[in-house]
């Protein structure tokens, strides 16, 4: 858990998100691991918001969980609409530096994925 998380914007209106979605992405180069979700302003004032995808490495890698991945901030979405958000995680993002190897070793096993709008606020979880 953080210490001091961050993240919490200030905004006038709510945000629901959609479950995540793991899918393959073989249009992109290097993309290893991407996580799809939408979010829909179910308030009354349009309004951008900054989603934070969080991920715990395999238990191989020894690291403590979770770390802060990647992030993306929406247009400023009207009343009662959705948009879709899409995270594209490349090689180095799910790799570990290794002491032992003195380099980064790529992960491999089981990543469990967070995203909400800070580490506080976490949304939804895809495991």
């Amino acid at each position: 858990k953080a210490a001091f998380p961050f993240g919490h914007g200030l905004t006038y209106t709510t945000f629901e998100h959609s479950p995540l979605v793991n899918e393959t992405c073989d249009d992109v180069q290097d993309c290893q691991l991407r996580i799809r979700t939408s979010v829909k302003n179910a308030g009354s004032v349009a309004a951008p918001t900054v989603l934070q995808l969080y991920l715990e490495f395999p238990a191989v890698a020894g690291l403590p969980a979770p770390f802060l991945k990647a992030f993306k901030k929406t247009s400023s979405i009207p009343p009662g609409s959705t948009e879709q958000v899409v995270f594209d995680l490349s090689s180095r993002d799910i790799s570990y530096y290794d002491v032992g190897v003195g380099e980064l070793v790529k992960a491999t096993g089981t990543f469990h994925a967070h995203v909400g709008e800070s580490s506080a606020d976490i949304r939804n979880s895809l495991r």
